[in-house]
């Protein structure tokens, strides 16, 4: 069921991508956006299952865009992830019986540059190179649980 919710949200977020991309983009263009999926963790406590605890993630950009060959954009994300070895499938994990969890707070910034004018579906300016560069910081406080208590983990 998971799957299918990742796919759909994929799909959703594809559609309203190219829907937007083929108007024409005029200067000094204003965009704003909402993201929605999920997040999951890949490591020690889930060596290989995908998708396995995922957990919902959003966040919300902007994106100003001066000119055909500049652009600038912002965001913040949320979600969360966990990880757990009572999950696991390898006996000595469960053994192990490690787990935690953190929430993620993530902030953006990136800058554009397209080589060459580019404009979506105009034959004269269907290409270009670009360059981007971007700054990200986030937030992760993993925590662990023993008995019913939450404790800090380093």
């Amino acid at each position: 069921m998971k799957l299918y919710l990742h796919i759909f949200l994929f799909l959703l977020v594809m559609n309203t991508s190219l829907l937007s991309q083929q108007k024409r983009r005029n200067f000094r263009q204003h965009e704003f956006g909402i993201l929605l999926g999920g997040s999951y963790y890949i490591g020690d406590l889930n060596t290989s299952k995908q998708f396995n605890l995922s957990q919902p993630a959003a966040g919300v950009f902007y994106r100003f865009t001066p000119n055909y060959r500049y652009a600038f954009r912002g965001g913040v994300n949320f979600g969360s992830i966990m990880g757990d070895d009572s999950q696991s499938e390898n006996e000595d994990q469960i053994q192990r019986n490690l787990n935690f969890k953190s929430d993620i707070i993530e902030f953006n910034a990136i800058a554009e540059f397209n080589f060459l004018e580019y404009r979506i579906s105009n034959d004269k300016y269907k290409f270009t190179s670009y360059l981007f560069l971007g700054l990200d910081v986030f937030s992760f406080k993993p925590r662990a649980q023993m008995g019913n208590l939450w404790i800090d983990l380093q």
